[in-house]
């Protein structure tokens, strides 16, 4: 995975020392990529091709990364960068089935109300 320096010190106003310890620290809380490799449960990543916020070349980066058996990686043309909004007829059935697929008959409800899966909990939500 590429590497994508989130501190600069173009000015050299921080120490180099200083500097070294500050990319560390980024580096552990922000590089995603360290933490997809070692996780192992599933994952579903989502994005769209035309999310004018972040490209999609990140996602695709975070996937290759990702070294769990149970990853998929789904992008849709239109969704810039609120695919529930933009795309909800690719965005929910896709939460669906992944969620379905891997973890199947997780419902949420009691007897005496109608029973209602956790997609339409999701949506409820936004």
């Amino acid at each position: 995975m590429r590497r994508i320096d989130v501190i600069s010190n173009e000015d050299k106003h921080i120490p180099e020392e200083e500097l070294a310890g500050i990319k560390e620290t980024a580096d552990n809380v922000l590089h995603n990529g360290n933490k997809l490799a070692a996780y192992q449960g599933p994952i579903l990543i989502i994005h769209a091709e035309d999310d004018h916020l972040i490209n999609i070349s990140l996602a695709r980066d975070l996937y290759e990364a990702c070294t769990s058996k149970n990853k998929e990686f789904c992008a849709t043309d239109l969704g810039r960068h609120s695919i529930s909004t933009w795309n909800p007829d690719f965005f929910y059935p896709t939460i669906e089935n992944f969620v379905n697929k891997h973890l199947p008959n997780d419902n949420i409800g009691t007897e005496d109300k109608k029973e209602q899966t956790w997609v339409d909990s999701f949506r409820s939500l936004f």
